[in-house]
């Protein structure tokens, strides 16, 4: 028998049923944290489970039809706001 290419293939790791979840932005790569969206500190995801949204500046600059949307929802009371992760900014 001849062995094949998915013989030798690594086997992915299987993350930890404890690990925790990180929302990264699918496009600049901030994390969601409960203060608002961030860069990462070097070494913070490691060990957890990674999944993906769009941070509000990035839903902002790649789809500007959609920001419109999640306002009006905001708005209306619908949705919390997306923006909120502005903070203002103090002399």
């Amino acid at each position: 028998m001849t062995p094949s290419a998915s013989d030798d293939a690594p086997t992915p790791p299987v993350p930890s049923p404890t690990a925790p979840w990180i929302v990264i932005c699918a496009h600049c790569s901030q994390i969601r944290r409960p203060d608002g969206w961030r860069i990462p500190a070097f070494g913070e995801c490691n060990g957890a489970v990674l999944t993906h949204d769009i941070c509000p500046d990035c839903i902002r600059a790649l789809y500007p039809q959609y920001a419109s949307v999640a306002d009006r929802l905001h708005r209306d009371g619908m949705l919390p706001n997306p923006y909120a992760h502005k903070k203002a900014q103090t002399p």
